[in-house]
């Protein structure tokens, strides 16, 4: 079968397609999956362009969703015919993160070979099945997004109904935060630049979303800018701003308190931006 593989130690010029043995018969505890589809997110990035390190001829990519093709003695939980989705963190069944999660050595397409292949036999356990009626290449895109959107709102944020959450752009994860948000009974705001995004009725009004221009959710007692930008205001009002950062993925709130953030990846941080500012006139 072939394999999308990377040459150590890394760069996007040293992504090669090889043929590679088929991985065979599952064994016990084991299911064969036939990959239909996979997702980019930007932690397969990292490791396609060398940002992070992992072993000569990785086969990339964390996702996976396909269809069970077989399945090994003792697997109760799957059986051939069955749509399944790979699970990001493998090793980690229940409890808490912070063991089975403290680095990524046994992450697909990073510590271990991912589902950039036509095949793959694994322990039932990395797998989970697909939301029911989801194409494959939608089933694909929802473990990375998902657990790191999961971790910022329910684990790290304890999200609750009538939070307000605020995400940035419209990405896998500010979606996947998105959708999470609004079932917990929270309200969202999303940034955009794109009005026919925000016309989806799921987020709140949005003025503006540049980089160096003041953000007001109008009513709310929100802003975003550039800390340069914003020092040119008094600081009275209701207004706060939030730093514009690619670390953040959202932030939750009360209305004119404090704002906590959480960063994406590897770690969380609080963001000490936030203080009073009052609108551009």
């Amino acid at each position: 079968m072939k394999a999308a593989v990377l040459r150590a130690p890394g760069g996007l010029d040293r992504i090669e397609v090889h043929d590679i043995p088929d991985p065979g018969q599952p064994g016990p505890g084991q299911i064969r999956i036939a990959l239909h589809a996979s997702s980019l997110n930007y932690h397969d990035l990292l490791v396609a362009n060398g940002g992070l390190p992992t072993a000569d001829r990785r086969v990339l990519m964390s996702d996976g969703a396909g269809v069970v093709e077989a399945v090994g003695e003792g697997v109760a939980e799957f059986r051939p015919g069955d749509h399944v989705v790979s699970c990001f963190f493998p090793q980690w069944q229940d409890g808490p993160p912070s063991g089975p999660v403290g680095d990524l050595a046994d992450t697909p397409g990073d510590g271990i070979d991912g589902f950039a292949a036509h095949f793959s036999v694994r322990a039932a356990t990395a797998f989970t099945r697909a939301p029911r009626g989801w194409s494959h290449a939608e089933a694909a895109t929802i473990t990375t997004v998902g657990v790191t959107a999961w971790r910022a709102l329910v684990g790290d944020g304890q999200i609750k109904t009538g939070d307000n959450v605020l995400v940035l752009g419209t990405g896998g994860v500010s979606i996947a935060a998105l959708q999470i948000a609004k079932m917990a009974g929270a309200a969202v705001i999303a940034t955009s630049s794109s009005d026919e995004k925000l016309e989806s009725g799921a987020v709140l009004k949005v003025f503006a979303n540049d980089d160096d221009a003041i953000l007001v959710i109008e009513g709310w007692g929100i802003g975003m800018a550039n800390p340069e930008i914003v020092e040119q205001y008094p600081a009275e009002g209701t207004l706060g701003y939030l730093r514009c950062s690619a670390s953040f993925i959202c932030a939750r709130t009360t209305r004119a308190s404090s704002v906590s953030t959480t960063a994406s990846s590897r770690g969380h941080r609080k963001n000490p931006a936030l203080r009073p500012s009052a609108p551009p006139r």
